[in-house]
């Protein structure tokens, strides 16, 4: 359940920002799809080089820090994330999404591959692993941008949308803090 807990808010965010926005941005507030696309395109290309910088500090000060500081902004981007994308301008939006992407997805991800094994001892570490990253994926990633979706259909706000992401955040806050630093120790065998 923490390594679900790792994994909901990151791939929430890149579901909500890709997925949902492409929608939100061209249907509802009448966005070229153009945009939307080189926006997200330059928002992966900026976060190969955001994911290193993410890593490194995270093997010198700790991972939970880092992961911590990702959550905690995703949380505080929850609702001016919308009203940057209400602008409708082309330029607020790119970088809205850029920061979203890098930020409140990029940031976290880039220590999946050190934090969620270390949880695990050998004997599970895999199972572990792989069934943590795949359902928290499946909820995040596959759920939140349908739900936000029917959200936005049905009442046309996006508020609830936000509450989501903040729900989301508070749930990888609780599994981050329920676990051990594990920057600088060796893994369990």
């Amino acid at each position: 359940m923490i390594a679900v807990g790792l994994k909901i808010t990151a791939v929430a965010w890149v579901g909500i920002l890709t997925v949902f926005a492409m929608t939100y941005l061209t249907q509802q507030l009448g966005m070229p799809r153009s945009v939307i696309l080189s926006a997200i395109t330059l928002a992966g290309l900026i976060e190969v080089l955001v994911m290193p910088l993410a890593g490194w500090p995270s093997d010198v000060i700790g991972r939970r820090t880092i992961y911590l500081a990702g959550t905690g902004f995703g949380i505080l981007l929850a609702f001016p994330i919308f009203w940057l994308f209400e602008t409708r301008d082309v330029t607020i939006v790119t970088r809205a999404i850029v920061v979203g992407i890098c930020l409140c997805q990029g940031v976290v991800f880039a220590l999946h591959a050190s934090f969620m094994p270390e949880l695990f001892g050998t004997d599970a570490r895999y199972s572990g692993v792989s069934l943590g990253f795949q359902l928290g994926a499946a909820i995040g990633g596959g759920l939140t941008p349908v739900v936000a979706a029917a959200i936005v259909a049905r009442t046309g706000a996006t508020w609830a949308v936000s509450l989501i992401l903040v729900a989301l955040g508070v749930l990888t806050i609780v599994a981050v803090l329920s676990t051990r630093e594990t920057a600088a120790r060796p893994m369990r065998a």
